[in-house]
């Protein structure tokens, strides 16, 4: 990508050293490549599943994807080159039996989606070296961004990259305006004429002398009737600082982050930041986690028509919980009411569990169901003794009444 606007050529690795744009790419990559990846086998015939844990594939998830590197790192690479390229890719490697048996990550500069001969989807990758080798489909992780046409991701970085020269251009006068000591120039008068090669000695003399942090607030002095008049520009008077301003909130806009994530803290009340980072996880985070877990289903865990199908989750929920006592709250909710147990409370607080006896439904001892409710309430009432007459035995056979 280059492209000219607001005066520049903006190219990908310019546009990734705005501050603003690598702070989005990294708050979205980074909650999304620390968040565990569960696997789960749905029960047939029922609405439950089963949590798998001892399976090869969980391990290179979770723990190691391949030789080289960690699962975070594997995840940051993939997201972060989607977010900005719009595609990711990893190379998957299988054994002799066709099972995974680890994950790569491919430079997405490095590879060509194609149509082979007979239509099929294949992926050109070019190596270091320059030979260019062609992987199936089935061998290719590949994460897509939003896209119109749902084959390719659409690149951000282009798409934002008008929003992304304005910035970049804000950034370089800004260095320009200090880099001269927060002057942008002057003019300098003369009584008489000068000749063309004064007029460059001048200059060179007023550079070398003046210009720059560290030659700020020197001593001027003209000679020759000369007289100097600084054409000083106040940065506020400018706009620069409110236009900096807008451009970290427009590339914000472009990536869906809030303001508070990328330390833009200028307009927060902290009022209603709990609930930014619940919008922030809902609208933001929760796309890229479905995108990721759906090609890890179709990829990795697809077992063909016998079913069930095992299928993947980004757990998110550390990110959407509350402060300590909200927790406490809902937490004896949910065992007042018997939808989580004990143990599985524990778990979410990062405790250890308590034995079976933990793992128990437990509901409040006043508590009944409707049915029995209803069925009491309909049942004929017993028959009340007469007032004033108590309520004797019926006599036995044989003796007097």
């Amino acid at each position: 990508m280059a492209v000219s606007f607001a005066g520049l050529q903006l190219s990908r690795e310019d546009a990734l050293m705005l501050s603003a744009v690598w702070a989005c790419m990294d708050v979205i990559a980074k909650n999304l490549a620390a968040a565990p990846t569960n696997i789960f086998e749905p029960i047939e015939g029922t609405r439950r599943r089963r949590k798998i844990e001892k399976d090869p594939r969980v391990w290179l998830l979770n723990v190691r994807p391949n030789e080289e590197m960690t699962a975070i790192a594997f995840r940051e690479a993939l997201f972060l080159q989607a977010i900005a390229d719009g595609n990711s890719y990893a190379e998957i490697a299988r054994d002799r039996g066709g099972r995974v048996a680890a994950l790569y990550p491919l430079l997405s500069t490095r590879v060509t989606p194609r149509r082979d001969d007979g239509g099929a989807l294949v992926y050109d990758v070019r190596e270091e070296s320059g030979e260019v080798r062609t992987l199936q489909a089935r061998d290719v992780f590949h994460l897509r961004g939003p896209s119109i046409s749902g084959l390719m991701g659409e690149n951000l970085v282009t798409r934002a990259s008008r929003s992304l020269a304005v910035a970049a251009a804000h950034e370089r006068f800004s260095a320009a305006f200090y880099g001269r000591g927060a002057q942008l120039g002057g003019v300098a008068e003369f009584p008489g004429k000068l000749g063309e090669d004064q007029k460059a000695a001048l200059r060179e003399s007023w550079e070398n002398n003046h210009a720059g942090l560290g030659k700020a607030h020197r001593l001027l002095v003209l000679e020759g009737g000369a007289k100097f008049t600084a054409t000083t520009v106040d940065p506020q008077k400018a706009s620069l600082v409110d236009d900096k301003k807008f451009s970290v909130e427009e590339i914000a806009r472009w990536f869906g982050v809030p303001l508070h994530k990328i330390q833009h803290l200028e307009h927060a009340t902290f009022s209603n930041i709990e609930h930014q980072g619940l919008d922030f996880v809902n609208s933001c985070l929760f796309p890229w986690a479905v995108r990721y877990c759906q090609e890890l289903n179709a990829k990795v865990f697809n077992t063909g028509a016998k079913g069930p199908w095992w299928y993947a989750e980004i757990d998110l929920s550390h990110l959407v919980r509350g402060d300590a006592q909200t927790r406490a709250i809902a937490a004896s909710n949910w065992l007042q009411n018997g939808v989580k147990t004990r143990n599985e409370v524990r778990a979410e607080e990062g405790l250890d569990d308590v034995g079976e006896a933990g793992d128990v439904l437990t509901v409040q001892l006043n508590m009944t169901t409707l049915p029995r409710l209803m069925a009491e309430t309909t049942a004929e009432p017993a028959e009340e003794p007469t007032p004033g007459v108590s309520a004797l035995p019926s006599p036995r056979l044989g003796e007097a009444a």
